[in-house]
């Protein structure tokens, strides 16, 4: 069920007035059985997954938070984490690994080449469950944070159920922090005026972002990359530039969705995205983009590796950089496409890193202004590059992409001059140019939701004003919006 379909519209008119509708103690079984709900929708039987990790990362939480013996205790831990990143493994990655220990078997000759040419077909018709990725982060971080004792063990199952299948951020986050998320749940609600109309905002926002600017990157960047043998190396690079904004608008307008639907709820969700476009350097990226994944993965993996490893040196950071990094891009799939984009992010964090001096002495020397803009420039040509192995269907795809953006550049430029058209694309310069007006509408209107101030200095214009601004942006989203069934691209991970 996409949140801008007209069955969520429904659905979530029919939860939003029972939720009012009961008394305040017995609100958050309104949330669980709406997620429950919203969960089962497209395959009812799949609910019974996400079950499994609550009851495991509960009672595990329950059982560490008891035991008195440091050896039952790691026991249970174990355990606990076992099941959940077992469940993870099996509908994720099982069939990959089993496919690679295949081919392996068969090129060492210890087995016969079979007659079918599909291996594991029952494996390869397996459904991943909706979110399963998200669930198990938070449920694994909360199980961690009981045991290494920096957070009690939640004795209420049913607001941890909540808190695990919340509709809003089930499918693609935020990652949320159980001891963040429960307490709220937990607090009476009270109807607040000011934090509904926020909501409402913050909710279009996102609307605007997905199906406008989102949905009218779709068919460019699709013209781009399954025919990147019609354009040449500079229209290859602009796809790879006009596919970081359309992942941009669609990742940050799910997240805005979330964030507006759970302020209607009373409820508070982490930012995921902080103007990720104003980073200089690849390090401060990745503290503006995703951020609850990128912090999760800090807290959980990094900082765990490098004080481990710290008799290394800074050759401990760096060792940390890239099994954090790797493991990211094997969590979006077990192909080789997201661990080449996890290790490009690697390389560079570690160059980064290892320059830090050089660097810092040469900002010293240059202009502020022009520190920015290279940087600026720097982070949006590598980010977009690598997203290539991101968006290609297989590491081949990839490089022949890769290889005509840069062999073909220097040929490119004569072609500017004639504005090579785009083929396989249905639109004309006109929609090209909407395109571009969409794309600075974002930016401004992000730059908006970041900064308190000029939410109060619009709040404080004139009412006919602010609707006028209203209006506007529904008349966008009516006019140009696309409401198909294409999902955002970060449920499939």
């Amino acid at each position: 069920m996409l949140f801008y379909s007209p069955s969520f519209l429904w659905f979530f008119l029919g939860v939003y007035a029972l939720f009012h509708m009961v008394p305040g103690r017995w609100r958050w079984m309104v949330l669980l059985a709406a997620s429950l709900l919203f969960y089962m929708f497209d395959s009812p039987f799949m609910v019974l997954i996400p079950l499994v990790l609550i009851l495991t990362a509960w009672f595990g939480a329950s059982l560490i938070a008891r035991e008195r013996k440091p050896g039952l205790k790691k026991m249970v831990f174990f355990l606990g984490a076992g099941i959940i990143l077992g469940v993870l493994v099996f509908y994720k990655y099982l069939y990959v690994i089993l496919l690679s220990c295949s081919h392996l078997c068969s090129a060492l000759n210890l087995q016969s080449q079979g007659s079918g040419t599909e291996p594991f077909p029952w494996l390869q018709e397996l459904m991943i469950p909706l979110g399963l990725s998200y669930i198990t982060f938070q449920s694994l971080a909360y199980l961690i944070e009981v045991y290494r004792g920096t957070n009690p063990a939640l004795p209420h199952l049913g607001y941890f159920a909540t808190f695990l299948l919340f509709f809003p951020k089930i499918f693609a986050g935020p990652v949320e922090r159980a001891h963040l998320f429960i307490p709220q749940l937990a607090a009476v609600y009270q109807f607040d005026y000011q934090r509904s109309t926020q909501g409402i905002r913050r909710f279009c926002w996102g609307f605007f972002k997905k199906t406008v600017v989102s949905a009218q990157l779709l068919p460019l960047t699709d013209a781009f990359f399954n025919h990147p043998e019609d354009f040449s190396g500079i229209y290859l690079m602009a796809a790879a530039f006009l596919f970081l904004l359309q992942l941009y608008a669609d990742f940050s307008g799910y997240t805005d969705m979330a964030i507006g639907l759970a302020q209607l709820f009373g409820l508070k969700l982490t930012e995921n995205f902080r103007l990720p476009y104003r980073a200089t350097t690849t390090t401060e990226l990745w503290r503006r983009w995703h951020i609850s994944l990128s912090t999760w993965f800090f807290e959980y993996v990094f900082n765990p590796l490098a004080l481990s490893a710290r008799k290394l040196g800074k050759w401990a950071v760096v060792l940390s950089v890239f099994v954090t990094f790797l493991l990211l891009g094997l969590w979006h799939g077990a192909n080789l496409t997201f661990i080449v984009f996890g290790l490009l992010q690697a390389v560079f964090l570690s160059i980064e890193f290892l320059s830090q001096k050089i660097r810092r002495r040469l900002a010293r020397r240059l202009p502020p202004l022009l520190t920015k803009v290279t940087g600026f420039l720097y982070v949006t040509v590598f980010f977009s590059v690598s997203l290539v192995f991101f968006r290609a269907a297989s590491f081949e795809d990839a490089m022949a992409m890769l290889q005509r953006m840069f062999y073909g550049i220097p040929a490119s430029f004569n072609d500017l001059i004639g504005l090579e058209p785009v083929s396989h694309y249905e639109g004309d310069r006109y929609n090209v140019l909407l395109i571009v007006f969409f794309i600075v509408l974002m930016i401004f209107g992000d730059e908006f939701f970041n900064h308190d101030n000029r939410i109060k200095d619009f709040l404080a214009r004139p009412l006919i004003f602010r609707w006028m601004v209203y209006c506007f942006f529904l008349v966008l989203i009516a006019w140009f919006g696309v409401f198909g069934t294409e999902a955002f691209i970060y449920f499939r991970f």
